[in-house]
């Protein structure tokens, strides 16, 4: 009987991150059709790090770091999923280049593939993610 609610738990935590994903996905449209660019990432280690607010070079608007969390306060949003672990997050800096705002045919250069073995060989998905 505890296998039956373990199953139901981790069921539940998987659909709550589906819908934190979702979240996610529709913050950084609205974030870049509001601003014209994408947030910088919240960076992992140093100075405000983990606080979920995108971190900039000190006196600058680049980017501290090119990966990290995803800036969850800054988006208004969940930062973690149901186990505890914050969403990484990385963009590409032509898109998070608040002096040159991206288009709708800007093209980033990210891969995205599933290297895990029931993928069988690497699936790319895209080599030009934003």
């Amino acid at each position: 009987m505890r296998l039956a609610g373990g199953v139901k738990l981790e069921q539940r935590q998987f659909a709550e991150t589906q819908t934190a994903l979702t979240q996610i996905s529709d913050a950084l449209t609205g974030y870049a059709v509001a601003n014209g660019y994408l947030p910088c990432p919240d960076r992992t280690t140093g100075a405000g790090a983990n606080d979920g607010i995108e971190d900039l070079n000190a006196g600058t608007t680049n980017c501290a770091v090119a990966e990290g969390n995803l800036p969850w306060a800054t988006l208004g949003i969940q930062g973690a999923d149901n186990w505890g672990n914050y969403f990484r997050y990385r963009a590409t800096a032509a898109f998070t280049d608040r002096a040159n705002p991206f288009h709708l045919t800007s093209t980033g250069n990210i891969s995205v593939q599933c290297p895990a073995t029931s993928c069988g060989s690497p699936m790319i998905y895209t080599t030009s993610a934003p």
